[in-house]
């Protein structure tokens, strides 16, 4: 009578009409509960359109003890024993908006606010089937500056109904707060924004089985710094290994056209904003000061960058050699104009020499190789983008496929090249002055179809079949990282093999579907940046 799966939610109450012999059953939703081993937890539930299939969510779980000490590594969250109802976001961790386009964009997408009580997780994983799913554990982007589990960008109900997987998503410290550049701090302890990962993944392990997940079937997935967090954790992974396969859109940390290894110097000038300047004072002074007074000065756009540091725990040096440091299979892909982002508050530029300044350190010939006009290059702007698309995502993402696939490990790569009007970025645009601005395949763009958060209002047939090609293909790394990975082929052979269609375009065509395209359709340009990926010696985020 009813859907499947709704048995073990649904009451049966008896509706009696007038002369007793028609009886209707209702629903009476009834809040799911789990033990975990810190004490019992109360979800909800939601039923999607599109399925037949309810899916429990627990949001807001603690993970750790929340608020943290300022500046220190996250501990274990202490048990409880009344039940803990767990059925609504809870607040990001502090961010750090340092561009009014940036901080649109999150408010556009359900951001929820922000505090120091921020260490927790959330939990998507559906009711029927049987036990033992796979699990995607999703690392949030940001630039390691913003970023939070706690928006509806990134709820997981549709990947959990639709593909039976259980989804997992966990706030982790980002910025100052993550990553503090203490000349105080151990550097074994310095970058606690992924040791808030670290812990996060350590909580699938011990409890991820109460709902219905396997913790041997575990991969991580992340976007943008999120994939560099993904990166980072498969170059240096905890013991025992707590995942299986990883995938990376967007992002990487095994090579750097300009990272950061800390900032001593930030932490200076901070100390100094707030009169903590004294020698052997300055972390404890510094632990006091209110918190929206340092996010303040932190939101200035001139106001200091903190950044992760190389520990050799949680961060290796750039560039990697994936043939040490990989431990599972690998997806990785980006977007075709990953850059148009980065140009939006500058659109009306026109100075080429200086766009070439800014990218340049010392690769030659990227003038003629961006030259005006050219394929899909026909302003300044657009050369700036392209420049920044490829050198900071397309061509790493090149080199991390073929370093992966030659160490010997199951590979595959996808370019997104799609482009939908009904994505949460107006407002953001408009905040800029720039409300028509084409920002086609942009950064983030992939995101709304992965997790199918996109407005299904105003969805065309082609997203639609789109999101679920790209759901399914996620789904299916997860269910078999090893052999038949997302369902297209690997990334194949390192030799002689640049004309081989060894990548999944996906979105490309009036199908919108998945085909496989050559590294020389897209990748020409990328030995314009062999070079400098040698010289960088920190990951670019």
């Amino acid at each position: 009578m009813f859907p499947s799966g709704l048995d073990s939610l649904i009451g049966e109450r008896i509706m009696s009409m007038g002369d007793g012999q028609l009886q209707i059953p209702f629903a009476v939703p009834m809040e799911p509960t789990v033990t975990i081993d810190s004490g019992p937890l109360i979800g909800t539930t939601t039923l999607l359109p599109s399925s037949t299939v309810t899916v429990n969510k627990f949001l807001g779980i603690p993970f750790a003890i929340s608020p943290p000490e300022r500046f220190s590594p996250p501990v274990p969250v202490q048990e409880w024993e009344a039940p803990k109802k767990a059925q609504a976001f809870t607040s990001a961790c502090m961010q750090q908006f340092q561009s009014e386009f940036i901080r649109m964009f999150y408010q556009g997408t359900g951001y929820p606010g922000d505090s120091e009580d921020c260490l927790y997780l959330n939990v998507y994983a559906p009711t029927q089937g049987a036990e033992g799913k796979s699990v995607l554990f999703w690392i949030y982007g940001g630039n390691l500056q913003v970023g939070t589990a706690m928006q509806d960008l990134y709820d997981g109900s549709s990947f959990a109904a639709n593909q039976d997987v259980v989804v997992v998503s966990a706030n982790y410290r980002t910025n100052l707060f993550g990553f503090p550049n203490s000349p105080d701090i151990p550097l074994s302890q310095q970058n606690v924004g992924f040791f808030d990962q670290r812990l996060a993944l350590d909580w699938v392990q011990r409890n991820i089985a109460a709902f219905g997940g396997d913790p041997d079937k575990v991969i991580i997935v992340g976007e943008s710094s999120g994939a560099g967090s993904v990166d980072r954790l498969v170059h240096l992974p905890p013991k025992p290994l707590p995942f299986r396969g990883a995938i990376a859109q967007s992002g990487q940390a095994s090579v750097s056209y300009g990272g950061a290894n800390g900032n001593v110097t930030a932490w200076k000038v901070l100390a100094e904003a707030f009169g903590c300047s004294a020698p052997d004072k300055q972390l404890a002074c510094l632990r006091e000061v209110d918190s929206l007074a340092i996010q303040k000065l932190l939101d200035d756009p001139d106001g200091p960058r903190f950044h992760p540091v190389n520990d050799n725990i949680t961060q290796l040096a750039t560039p990697v050699d994936r043939s040490l440091h990989q431990s599972v299979p690998y997806m990785i892909g980006s977007n075709g104009q990953e850059g148009r982002v980065d140009v939006v508050e500058d659109a009306d530029r026109t100075d080429m020499p200086t766009i070439l300044r800014g990218f340049a350190r010392n690769v030659s010939g990227l003038e003629e190789a961006y030259s005006i006009p050219s394929a899909g290059i026909t302003t300044a702007a657009d050369a700036a983008a392209q420049i920044f698309t490829e050198s900071m995502f397309q061509c790493p993402a090149a080199v991390v496929a073929n370093e992966s696939e030659a160490a010997g490990w199951p590979t595959w790569r996808y370019y997104y090249n799609a482009s939908f009007p009904n994505l949460a970025i107006q407002d953001a645009l408009a905040s800029v002055g720039q409300p028509d601005f084409d920002l086609r395949a942009f950064h983030s763009a992939e995101i709304w179809l992965v997790f199918g958060t996109y407005a299904m209002t105003n969805a065309t047939d082609a997203e639609i079949r789109l999101s679920k090609a790209m759901q399914t293909a996620w789904a299916n790394f997860a269910k078999d990282p090893h052999i038949t990975g997302p369902g297209w082929p690997k990334y194949g052979t390192n030799n002689e093999s640049v004309g081989q269609e060894r990548i999944a375009r996906l979105g490309l065509g009036p199908e919108y579907n998945v085909t496989m395209i050559g590294e020389n359709q897209i990748d020409f340009r990328c030995s314009l940046f062999k070079e400098m990926y040698k010289t960088e010696e920190a990951p670019p985020f």
